[in-house]
C-alpha cells in the first residue's frame, strides 16, 4: 500500500483532473468510502515542505511506518509548526541518509 501522502496527493490530482467537486462525488466514482477519503485528505493540510520531505524520504522503512495516516492527521489537528515537523522527520530518519530497519548495518554515525 503506499504511504498516505501519495494517496492524498492521487486523490487530490483525480479529482481535480476529472472535475469531481466533492470526497463524496469521488468516492462514488471509484467505489471507495468517502469518510476513508477525507481522513486521508486531511493529510494534504500539511505544509509544503513537509510533505516533500516525506516524499524525499518514502523509500525509508522507518519514515513509512513512524509516518502512518493517523500521526499525519494528529500534526495536522495539533497545527504544529512547519520546522517541528520537519525536526520530527530528521529525528526519524536518523538525521542523515535513510537507514532501512532490519538490513543489518548500523545507523550512521554523527
Amino acid at each position: 500500500m503506499s504511504p498516505p501522502w501519495e494517496r492524498a496527493q492521487r486523490y487530490q490530482r483525480t479529482m481535480r483532473e476529472n472535475g469531481y467537486r466533492s470526497i463524496r462525488a469521488l468516492a462514488r466514482a471509484t467505489g471507495e468510502d468517502h469518510s476513508r477519503m477525507a481522513r486521508v485528505l486531511r493529510v494534504s493540510k500539511l505544509p509544503e515542505a513537509v510533505l516533500a520531505a516525506l516524499r524525499e524520504h518514502a523509500g525509508n522503512a522507518r519514515v513509512r511506518a513512524y509516518f502512518t495516516e493517523k500521526r499525519l492527521r494528529q500534526m495536522v489537528a495539533k497545527k504544529r509548526t512547519e520546522t517541528a515537523m520537519l525536526r520530527e522527520i530528521e529525528r526519524v530518519t536518523g538525521g542523515g541518509e535513510d537507514v532501512v530497519v532490519g538490513a543489518g548495518l548500523p545507523p550512521p554515525g554523527p
